[in-house]
């Protein structure tokens, strides 16, 4: 009990980090990006010859153009929102109104920029996708922190850039020069300065030698195999693209193993080759990082989270294809720390009996490229030429949802206790409201209030006819004659009990169904 008690003051302190909380928040708010790239690129790489012909064909190619224009200004410039969205989010929960969280942003996206070696390519596409992710969280957070800092020492010292005659608005903004200056210098100096000592191009061709060269040892091998799926997990849940990260290691040592099998077939001999692309792609990776589609399913089957739930349904299509940036962000999974043991199991144990069967000769060779968006069960098939494929994935599959299960038991319990305590205190600031006889559109809020009053608003909505009770009030006359009741409504909430019913009203008349709540009490 010690132990567990233990296990949960960690999460609750890392919870309540604002660093995390900033880095959660900024990509939650980049789902719709997510969600249109996942599209554009299922419909790019969709794993069926003919289409691929189709549409590469189709008014000259005019659809592949299309898919490609909208996947490039979503997920081929993807770190940029993510350190825009970050960075807006460290901010806001700062709730500073002095702080212009404009100059925090522009700042954050300069010291992206310098650090990322975007330079590099004429500001294209290349360094702003994926391959920058752990960028954009770093300097979402660390140039906001900065500037945040900056900012305020500016302010206790009266050091503010005004500007005469010009309006407030201007003069605000104004004010942001500062400490935007002092950051761009600073990024570049540190990117200037690792440039000349590592002989790289950037910060970030900096970070990506380093991972690689932690494969450089000889042997490709059960446990070289092992180590790349580890880190590979292990990156993505501190929110690096572990996939784009390790590229130079797959290539070097893993995918030249389907062309290994195929010569020995070719010459009349039987494949050895193990560890190929392919083989982490179908048996490892399914679902994409974490095998997440294994959390999909304990997620659909299994959670009562209603939010939860809906994240799962929205993200159930593109994991079909492997692609889960909606999962990893939404849930979400990087910097969460009770879904790091499964995170980083579910693999290793996908790995391991993958690497067994095919060793033993339960399941044959990889022999045939796959694409790595193809579908589970279809993508064992299609590599091995077997059904043996096929069922070796499903029983990773089960595996993997049996470890994912009791982590999202435990998420789910996690949120229904933190919901409560953000109730207590969304009461205890509506309360103090209406004793001081101030009228706040809930709703409205900027800060985690606003959000919560827009979760009860929903809830309220559908709710409605199930969730209301009328409870009976009886007055009586001076002869102790009862002469009537008194109808009191009363909303018992299925998390949080029975709701303080000036509030329930409140939100009735924000959500603009305070008439039908009336009716739903006369009838």
């Amino acid at each position: 009990m010690e132990g567990k008690t233990r296990f949960s003051y960690i999460i609750g302190r890392v919870e309540k980090n604002i660093g995390v909380r900033a880095v959660r928040n900024g990509l939650i708010s980049i789902i719709p990006v997510l969600i249109i790239g996942a599209f554009a690129l299922i419909l790019k790489t969709f794993p069926i010859d003919g289409y691929q012909q189709a549409i590469s064909t189709f008014a000259g190619g005019f659809l592949l153009e299309f898919f490609n224009i909208v996947y490039s200004a979503t997920f081929g410039v993807l770190s940029v929102y993510m350190t825009f969205s970050i960075s807006r989010s460290y901010i806001k929960l700062k709730a500073d109104s002095d702080i212009v969280a404009g100059g925090a942003v522009l700042s954050s996206l300069i010291s992206f920029f310098v650090f990322s070696g975007t330079y590099l390519d004429g500001f294209g596409t290349e360094f702003m996708g994926p391959k920058s992710m752990f960028l954009a969280i770093l300097t979402g957070l660390g140039a906001s922190a900065l500037y945040y800092r900056i900012s305020k020492a500016l302010q206790k010292r009266k050091h503010t850039l005004f500007s005469r005659g010009a309006d407030k608005e201007f003069n605000r903004i104004l004010s942001t020069f500062i400490p935007a200056a002092i950051i761009a210098v600073s990024s570049a100096l540190v990117n200037a300065l690792v440039i000349r000592v590592f002989s790289v191009d950037s910060l970030r061709m900096l970070l990506s030698d380093a991972f690689n060269a932690m494969f450089s040892w000889n042997g490709k091998g059960f446990f070289k195999g092992l180590l790349f799926v580890l880190f590979s997990s292990v990156l993505w849940f501190f929110g690096i693209h572990g996939s784009d990260t390790l590229e130079g290691v797959m290539q070097k040592y893993f995918t030249p193993g389907l062309l290994e099998n195929q010569a020995a077939i070719a010459s009349g001999s039987s494949p050895t080759t193990i560890l190929t692309k392919e083989f982490f792609d179908c048996f490892v990776l399914m679902g994409g990082c974490g095998a997440t589609i294994c959390l999909l399913i304990a997620i659909l089957l299994f959670s009562r989270n209603r939010a939860r739930r809906g994240l799962g349904i929205a993200a159930t299509f593109p994991m079909l294809f492997n692609i889960n940036e909606m999962m990893v962000f939404g849930l979400p999974i990087i910097f969460n720390p009770v879904m790091l043991i499964p995170f980083l199991a579910v693999p290793l144990v996908c790995y391991s009996t993958a690497y067994a069967a095919i060793s033993l000769g339960i399941v044959p060779m990889i022999t045939s490229e796959v694409a790595w968006t193809t579908p589970i069960l279809l993508g064992g098939f299609r590599a091995t030429g077997s059904i043996a494929g096929s069922l070796l994935q499903l029983f990773n599959v089960v595996l993997g949802v049996l470890i994912y299960l009791p982590f999202v038991r435990m998420m789910d319990r996690q949120t229904v206790e933190n919901n409560k305590n953000t109730y207590e205190a969304f009461v205890d600031y509506f309360r103090k409201n209406e004793a001081d006889l101030v009228n706040v559109r809930l709703s409205e809020l900027g800060n985690v209030y606003g959000d919560f009053a827009k979760e009860l608003c929903a809830d309220l909505r559908e709710g409605m006819k199930t969730q209301f009770a009328l409870a009976y009030q009886p007055p009586y006359n001076y002869e102790g004659k009862c002469v009537g009741v008194e109808s009191l409504l009363r909303w018992n909430h299925p998390d949080y009990g029975t709701l303080y019913p000036p509030l329930v009203i409140k939100l009735s008349q924000e959500a603009g169904i305070l008439a039908s709540l009336e009716e739903a009490v006369l009838e």
